[in-house]
């Protein structure tokens, strides 16, 4: 029989091709974009070693770069571009979209006063009363864990004979902005804004789920 002779590879081919590929997943999760720079680093690490060793890989380390360098240009450009795009689409035709964790920060130079009686649209989590059943109101804020002050909740009012079941995944609300008057406002936990005739949708651009405490 003939002899079969194996050369050895390179370890930081190895890792580099590992870590070019891995990047691949930041299109899901963004940060493991970061993984490009270890291949493109261990890619050329790898080709020093084996021209002075002697060693294989040459061809797993070039495919590691190459990979490395294309999936993290695709990562830095399609990943916003698909979260621009989505915060667009979570608002239906006709609806501005707005940030409402920006308009309820503490010190921001813009509020909510300032889009009474427009058709908006704002993300965030709902929280859960005493029952998670089929609901026609309910309460929004940015986390949905609110302790919490007026200024951070907004009730939400969906359109007479319409429901909607509370879930733990961030949400999209679009509906016209009103200030609730009347009675309820000596109630100091009590929302200083609805929504009305609202239009739930599951948000595209959600981060983690946050389960949220009772309204």
């Amino acid at each position: 029989m003939p002899e079969i002779s194996y050369a050895r590879v390179s370890p930081l081919a190895v890792t580099s091709a590992v870590c070019g590929v891995a990047p691949s997943l930041g299109l899901i999760v963004p940060p493991l974009a970061l993984l490009s720079i270890v291949g493109v680093g261990t890619g050329l690490a790898a080709g020093i070693s084996i021209r002075r060793y002697e060693i294989g890989g040459a061809r797993l380390a070039q495919l590691g770069m190459i990979a490395s360098v294309t999936f993290a240009v695709a990562v830095t450009v399609l990943v916003p571009l698909w979260h621009f795009v989505a915060f667009r689409l979570e608002a239906p035709s006709g609806f501005l979209r707005l940030n409402l964790r920006e308009l309820t920060r503490e010190g921001s130079q813009k509020s909510l006063d300032q889009y009474l009686e427009e058709n908006v649209c704002l993300k965030g989590f709902a929280l859960y009363g005493k029952s998670r059943g089929p609901m026609s109101e309910f309460c929004l804020s940015v986390d949905g864990d609110n302790l919490s002050t007026k200024n951070e909740v907004i009730m939400v009012e969906l359109p007479p004979g319409q429901t909607w079941k509370w879930g733990e995944n961030g949400i999209a609300v679009s509906g016209t902005l009103v200030r609730i008057r009347g009675p309820v406002r000596a109630d100091k936990s009590y929302p200083k804004f609805k929504l009305t005739h609202a239009i739930v949708r599951r948000s595209l651009t959600g981060g983690r789920d946050r389960g949220g405490r009772r309204c």
